[in-house]
Formats: structure tokens, sequence, C-alpha cells
């Protein structure tokens, strides 16, 4: 794409942020080199080159740049709902969230996506992320239904601060708003169970999910691995394998984790094995896994062979 944007001979507004946009997600740098070439050559940015900078300023922490796009917005009178959600979005990212919550305050028309962006903000900060729950009873009252990101926003803060009977409340919510399907949410359920130590309810929550990913298990292996319940994990990890599911790299750390906990050299040689025939034995977090595994299970010459 960018091969054949620096091809065309006279880019237009819309062509400029085609690229921008595109790399706003990807190469927040490369995006905002983009736009300063773009005001080099004369071409004036509109809402939606903004809109793109502002995402980019998000991605990297640029709160000195974005400051800078909020002031050149208002200078080009441009300001809407659009932009103020995304300023927003950009301040509470940067960690500004005295500036977040002037803007989302001053709003006459929040919306959805408005108090979303200013949770996402709150449930960043460890030490504000209780606050997530005085906003997130706040939209209720004013009519705002809650979506998928602000569910999202609101387990997170649940796992941060372990409250466990908030997250209970929550879960009723997304039961009632139709979203316990939602692949995303039932694995944050899943994590926010274990993360408050109710391995019960994360076992049963996972128990239900339809399409269980990698996600999921590991989040479970993980969980039983932290209350030093080791047989069930491994018992999980053989239940992944029957189950057809084939384990990343994170699930072969977590489960050789496990292994290096019960110096079980057994069950490590066994994962060992597993990770040589999927072709993994050479990545790097595997292999430093392995290293730790071997050496704790005592066998230090296979511990020293793959240093």
């Amino acid at each position: 794409a960018e091969e054949t944007f620096w091809k065309v001979p006279s880019p237009s507004i819309y062509t400029w942020n085609a690229i921008i946009s595109a790399q706003s997600s990807i190469d927040a740098n490369k995006a905002l080199g983009l736009y300063r070439k773009m005001y080099q050559v004369g071409v004036t940015p509109d809402l939606v080159t903004f809109l793109s900078i502002l995402k980019a300023c998000a991605l990297i922490g640029a709160l000195f740049k974005g400051r800078l796009i909020h002031d050149e917005v208002i200078r080009c009178g441009l300001i809407c709902r659009a932009f103020n959600n995304s300023l927003i979005d950009m301040y509470a990212k940067c960690g500004s969230l005295e500036d977040a919550l002037s803007i989302f305050d001053g709003l006459t028309d929040k919306n959805v996506v408005s108090w979303g962006a200013l949770m996402a903000g709150y449930a960043d900060c460890e030490c504000k992320c209780s606050l997530v729950f005085e906003l997130f009873e706040k939209m209720k009252e004013e009519g705002i239904e809650p979506n998928r990101p602000v569910f999202l926003c609101v387990l997170k803060a649940c796992c941060s601060t372990n409250h466990f009977i908030q997250g209970k409340c929550i879960h009723a919510d997304i039961i009632e708003f139709g979203l316990e399907s939602d692949i995303s949410l039932s694995n944050t359920l899943v994590n926010m169970y274990a993360s408050c130590g109710s391995l019960c309810d994360a076992h049963r929550m996972f128990n239900r999910l339809i399409k269980k990913n990698r996600v999921a298990w590991n989040v479970m292996v993980e969980a039983y691995d932290q209350e030093g319940q080791v047989e069930e994990a491994i018992q999980l990890y053989k239940r992944m394998q029957t189950e057809g599911i084939k384990p990343d790299r994170v699930n072969f750390v977590s489960i050789l984790k496990v292994c290096s906990c019960m110096a079980s050299l057994h069950q490590g040689k066994f994962v060992h094995s597993h990770i040589t025939h999927l072709g993994l034995d050479s990545e790097e977090f595997i292999r430093n896994a392995l290293i730790d595994m071997y050496a704790k299970c005592g066998t230090f010459p296979d511990a020293y062979n793959l240093f």
C-alpha cells in the first residue's frame, strides 16, 4: 500500500487519509511522519486525518503531540463528538486522566463510546481503577446501554482490584444484555474469577464456553498453577490436546512453569517432546522455560545443553 501511495503523482486528502489511517494502527511514528509530510506538500488535513493522528498518539503515548493536534483542530473549527471521544481516548491512554475527564465533563451528548474511552483510561491506572465501577453505574443511570468494550474495561478493573462481588454483578449484567456468548468477554470472565481466587467459578465458566480458545485454556492453567494445584494444571493441558487445541508458546511457557514448580521431570520431558514435534524448540521464551524446568528438576546436563 505504501509503495503504491508514493507512486501517486499528487495524492488527494482521501489518499493521504487512507495511508495515514492504516499506519496509525500499525506504526504510529510512521503515521506521524506522513502527517508532517502532508503538511509540507501543502495538503490540508481534515477531521478524518486528525482522528487517525490522535489514534497514533494514543498508541505510543505521545501526549505533547496529541495536545498540538487538539489545538490545531480547535483552530480549524472541527470539534465534534467523534473528535471529543477520540480526545478522551488519547488523553486517557497517554495517562492524562485530568484532561480526559475535563473533556468528558464538558460533553453535552455523551454516548457509550465517550463513557468507554474514559473507563479504559481509569482501568489502566492501578490507583484509579476502582473509579471504573462508579462510572459504570452512572452510565447505566443515564440510560446508556453498556457494550462489549465497556464490559471488558469493568472486568479488567475487577481483576486489578480482586473485586469478586462486583465481578459477579457485572457477569449478571453481561447475561442480561445477552453478551455471555462473546468469546472475549467469556475469556475475561474466566480470568476475572481466577484473579479473584474463585477457581470453582472460573472452572464453571470455562466449562460453559462453547468455543474455548488458547487464551481461555492458558488462563485456567495459570490459575491452577497460582493456587498450587499443579496436578489439575497438568490434567487440563492433556485435556487441551485431546480436544484438538494446538498449544502456542504462551501455553507451553505456562505448562513448563507448572512442571518446574512440581519438579516433574517426566511431565516436563513429555511437554518438551510436544514442543519439538511442533517445531517450537527454537523459540527463545520456550527455550528459557525449558532450561528453567530442567534445572529445577535437577537435570543439569539437559539444562546446560539447551543453554
